[in-house]
């Protein structure tokens, strides 16, 4: 069952302009933006395990925006659910590495838990999650 979600996941009406528009945005660091977008795509979804996808992308956007909004304990509660829900597609490398995106957000939000605030170093911009694009 698993090789058919993965298999049956990127169609061609995934992968329209507005999915890669929000990834865009995600990745400008336009979270808010990005939030609206993949809430659009999960709102128009029918299928499941899309569904669930991008339900994990408005809540990663919803986390990051609430970090820039400072509410730290918000974002970090957020940003779990997301994980979560990414965890099922972490197999995942085209059209972008689900897995990367699921460490690079651990590691971000691990150091918030440990006290350290991304958004008061000089090397945060680089460091901050994002959703690389790969060949499909």
């Amino acid at each position: 069952m698993e090789t058919l979600i993965y298999k049956n996941l990127f169609r061609a009406e995934l992968l329209d302009r507005s999915f890669i528009d929000a990834i865009e945005l995600f990745n400008k660091h336009k979270y808010k933006d990005a939030y609206d977008s993949f809430f659009e795509l999960w709102y128009n979804t029918k299928a499941p395990n899309r569904k669930l996808l991008f339900q994990g992308l408005v809540q990663a956007s919803a986390a990051m925006k609430l970090l820039e909004d400072r509410k730290i304990n918000g974002a970090v509660k957020v940003i779990r659910n997301s994980l979560h829900n990414l965890m099922n597609f972490e197999q995942i490398t085209k059209p972008f590495n689900i897995r990367k995106l699921i460490l690079d957000s651990f590691d971000y939000f691990e150091n918030i838990e440990k006290g350290i605030n991304p958004l008061e170093c000089d090397v945060e911009i680089k460091s901050r999650p994002r959703i690389a694009l790969s060949a499909v």
